[in-house]
């Protein structure tokens, strides 16, 4: 469903054929020795590293026919495989394998167990290191070994990333559940490929490759070639969800996604000269492993420009630090200057901040190039981010009440000047508003035309919870901005009839009034001063004035003379408590005779259920009758007579 056009081969691999990778037995090909493999008939055929057997073909009923004919089975000592054994034959040995060019290479292991690494040979005696070319040896038609097992070492992780990508080939590992750790650790080394889940039986196996082909298929990674003095970089541009560097994953068939390359030369180099001598330009060659493509780009540096003999020194470009030259500013270094344009003087290092690091560390801060200033990430500031924005005073969330700047390192606030009365806000936090001394009526520091004189009777209260500013007024003037009394008392008395007003039928029947309601005198603000108190049926109400003349009115009276109570009010009162009282005696007689007469009445039905007597007798009726025996008539009775 995928593709009709594809060819496949078939290898194996069991271990390294030396102890203590395989058991150390004799084995002959023409009379099996060795012990029965995995509970078959057939006995275990002599070890090996690995073995090509398919060289790639289209015709998958040949596939069919050696995977259940020609496989020998055999087995290893240890857990691990020679994986990475056969890996490597089948990148290195290109045309033994035959891999077509231009195509999607896809090599799949199957297998449910561990692999070797670059230096468990050791164990069997084996210290060279492999060298990462093809080391075949023909047995039969199409059917090769790896016949240099016993002397090179496994491959390493980097040889093997570097032959995966010199041969583009794309790795999928089907391995069992409890194998698939191991891959996964593999995989994520490499660079490339993706892990499938196998079933015991191997049954899901086609699932797997077509799953895990598409899966590979959609991960489009650019080789990008590493040359002195060049730096290469691709980004995806367009149509790309899941971009990574120098590629992009989960591409579906058929989607198109737009790189970007950008190389950019930093230096004429050695090796950049040598082919400009031979040739004028040279090219650079991207790689995409899982599409078997590869791009060329033509580049033809230019190392020299004719600019460079036309110096202008001491710049004003250069900031008069430098030489100009060809654009670009050189700067002197006698005066330690740097940048673009040599607007940059010092050490070329961030400050040392916290923990003796540059910019207190990554989580303060970061280097930045411009003149290698820190910059600083959130909460952080100082020259090294060394201050932590979280330790300057604040008033409800606000760093210095928004009057000020928190200074570094010691993290206390500088206070800014107030608006209107030119002095500078106090307090540790900067809440000490200073333009609270100001009279709004001649905007003055407490009604001080000498800003000096109004400066000495302006003060706050810097040791309360809630810092308030306002003015401390000499004899003679009248608070809150030490104005003159008369002028107070004028105020209030042009106010008082707005007063009542707003106290006999509120606010919004007093037109002209400029009054406010209070629900309380200690909310009353410091620019208002108080006036006489008015009386007004019988009770004495507050009311403030500010120098505007807007009135603040208390509804509740400061004070009420207090009123007589009649006789007779007394008189009833004392008469209704004794009658309600006697009442309630009564009452609980009345409960607790009711009360005894219910307890005597269930005994007496107690009694009455446990008597026992004849139907006719009555336990109440007591006899009339009455019985006395004479002994003396007894006597007589039995005398003989005469």
């Amino acid at each position: 469903n995928i593709s009709r056009n594809y060819a496949v081969g078939f290898g194996s691999f069991v271990d390294k054929p030396v102890p203590p990778f395989v058991p150390n037995i004799p084995y002959s090909n023409s009379t099996p020795k060795g012990p029965v493999c995995f509970n078959r008939k057939t006995q275990c055929a002599e070890p090996y590293s690995y073995q090509h057997i398919l060289t790639l073909t289209n015709d998958s009923q040949k596939l069919q026919y050696i995977v259940n004919t020609q496989l020998n089975i055999s087995h290893s000592s240890d857990d691990p495989e020679s994986v990475l054994d056969g890996v490597g034959q089948v990148l290195a040995c290109k045309e033994l394998i035959g891999w077509r060019n231009e195509t999607f290479h896809m090599m799949m292991i199957i297998t449910d167990a561990n692999y070797h690494v670059a230096g468990d040979g050791k164990l069997g005696g084996v210290i060279v290191p492999f060298d990462g070319r093809c080391h075949m040896n023909r047995l039969a038609a199409n059917h090769y070994q790896y016949n240099q097992s016993t002397f090179y070492d496994y491959p390493s992780i980097p040889q093997l990333k570097n032959l995966f990508t010199d041969a583009s080939v794309t790795p999928i590992f089907a391995v069992t559940k409890i194998a698939q750790n191991y891959y996964k650790v593999l995989v994520n080394q490499l660079g490339t490929g993706v892990v499938g889940e196998l079933a015991n039986d191997s049954s899901n196996l086609a699932q797997i490759i077509a799953e895990e082909y598409l899966k590979a298929i959609g991960h489009i990674q650019f080789s990008v070639p590493q040359i002195d003095g060049l730096t290469v970089t691709v980004q995806a541009v367009s149509g790309c969800q899941t971009k990574k560097p120098s590629g992009c994953s989960d591409v579906k068939l058929e989607q198109q996604v737009t790189f970007r390359v950008t190389v950019a030369l930093h230096k004429c180099t050695v090796n950049i000269m040598r082919q400009l001598q031979s040739q004028q330009s040279f090219d650079l060659i991207l790689k995409i492993p899982v599409l078997a493509q590869e791009f060329t780009i033509h580049m033809t540096p230019v190392c020299k420009c004719s600019c460079e003999t036309e110096k202008e020194m001491n710049s004003a470009t250069c900031h008069a630090s430098g030489s100009l030259v060809c654009g670009l500013c050189s700067c002197n270094a006698e005066q330690k200057r740097f940048g673009t344009f040599c607007e940059c003087q010092g050490n070329q290092a961030c400050p040392i901040g916290l923990a003796n690091l540059n910019c207190s560390g990554a989580d303060h801060g970061t280097c930045s190039g411009n003149c290698f200033q820190c910059e600083c990430k959130e909460k952080y500031f100082g020259p090294a981010c060394q201050c932590n924005i979280e330790n300057c005073p604040a008033v409800k969330g606000q760093v210095c009440s928004n009057h000020g700047s928190c200074q570094c390192p010691h993290t206390i606030c500088e206070c800014n000047t107030a608006p209107l009365s030119q002095l500078k806000y106090s307090g540790t936090a900067c809440n000490c508003d200073p333009d609270l001394c100001v009279n709004p009526k001649t905007n003055a520091v407490c009604s001080r035309s000498n800003i000096t004189e109004g400066k000495s009777l302006c003060h706050c209260s810097e040791n309360t919870a809630v810092c308030k500013c306002g003015c401390t007024c000499p004899a003679g003037t009248a608070p809150p901005f030490c104005q003159d009394k008369t002028e107070v008392n004028n105020l209030c008395m042009t106010q008082e009839k707005c007063a009542l007003c707003v106290l006999r039928v509120g606010i919004s029947k007093c037109d002209g009034c400029k009054a406010e309601i209070l629900s309380d005198i200690a909310t009353v603000e410091l620019q208002k001063s108080r006036c006489p108190s008015i009386l007004l049926n019988g009770c004495y109400y507050d009311y403030f004035v500010n120098p505007l003349g807007k009135i603040s009115v208390s509804l509740v009276p400061d004070s009420c003379p207090p009123t007589s109570v009649s006789p007779w009010y007394i008189a009833l009162g004392v008469l209704g408590g004794v009658i309600i009282t006697g009442i309630i005696i009564l009452v609980l007689v009345k409960l607790i005779l009711l009360f005894m007469d219910c307890v005597e009445y269930k005994r007496f039905k107690k009694n009455l259920s446990e008597a026992s007597w004849t139907q006719n007798d009555n336990p109440l009726y007591v006899s009339p009758t009455r019985h006395y025996d004479n002994v003396a008539y007894e006597r007589n009775r039995s005398r003989p007579s005469n």
